[in-house]
């Protein structure tokens, strides 16, 4: 089985790993007022979890991932390692810290970026 570490924490490859994505916004705002959307999928249970949000602010980014973390929580998996592109809060990282969660980012490309690269 493969297992992999970051910071000491360690997790394999079906178990304690969760992923989370900012869409960016959309060019229309949705009738609720929402215009992004927070996207989490949790390995092991293979579960895509999407969160309508109003906008990329600190607070509505916090606001999302804890209501899906909990519910990943309430379903009893627990969270190792969290993989998160750059636009990650301090709120995030600050909560993943109190919780004992290794918090990893990487930096996500845009679709401007991409097809600035393809010109």
């Amino acid at each position: 089985m493969l297992k992999f570490s970051f910071l000491g924490v360690f997790a394999d490859k079906h178990t304690g790993v969760v992923y989370n994505y900012l869409t960016g916004k959309f060019p229309f705002m949705s009738l609720d007022g929402n215009q992004c959307f927070f996207v989490m999928y949790h390995y092991e249970s293979n579960a895509i979890l999407v969160k309508p949000i109003s906008g990329l602010d600190d607070e509505s980014i916090f606001v999302a991932y804890k209501d899906r973390f909990d519910y990943l929580e309430s379903k009893g998996f627990k969270i190792k390692i969290n993989i998160m592109n750059n636009q990650a809060t301090k709120q995030v990282k600050r909560f993943l810290t109190t919780k004992g969660i290794a918090a990893c980012t990487w930096w996500s490309h845009t679709t401007t970026d991409t097809m600035r690269q393809k010109e």
